[in-house]
């Protein structure tokens, strides 16, 4: 999935809008027996080996989201938002991130956690931001 995930990014890259950020949304299942505190102990091997990936992540920012109120059936125990300046930033952060070998590794634990099924991509823009 990740493979098809740097696919797609370089070729939407290549027409991607200037000054757009670029958003993965996942949509994620804690596996059985998983919570929260389990994603939370995984989070620092995450942030080390992003980090350490040639691109650093190349400014990547993730926010993890949880429902706090909501009557849709099937709703995911947690969103994982993940933002990129651009699609072709993106591109080249997972390629570092996969290639550098240790993200298949740090993913593979994360798949032991929760299973992220909802996914989708996006391109955004600041509409309004608060001085």
């Amino acid at each position: 999935m990740r493979r098809a995930a740097i696919a797609l990014s370089l070729l939407i890259s290549f027409g991607s809008v200037a000054h757009a950020a670029t958003y993965e949304i996942l949509g994620c299942m804690f596996q059985e027996g998983k919570d929260m505190a389990d994603l939370e102990a995984w989070l620092p091997k995450f942030k080390a080996t992003a980090d350490t990936s040639k691109s650093k992540a190349g400014g990547y920012k993730a926010v993890i989201l949880t429902p706090q109120y909501g009557d849709a059936p099937n709703t995911p125990d947690f969103l994982w938002l993940g933002t990129w300046p651009d699609a072709a930033v993106m591109g080249s952060a997972l390629k570092d991130y996969f290639e550098d070998g240790g993200g298949a590794s740090v993913q593979k634990d994360f798949a032991a956690i929760a299973t992220c099924k909802a996914t989708s991509l996006w391109w955004g823009r600041t509409a309004y931001q608060a001085k």
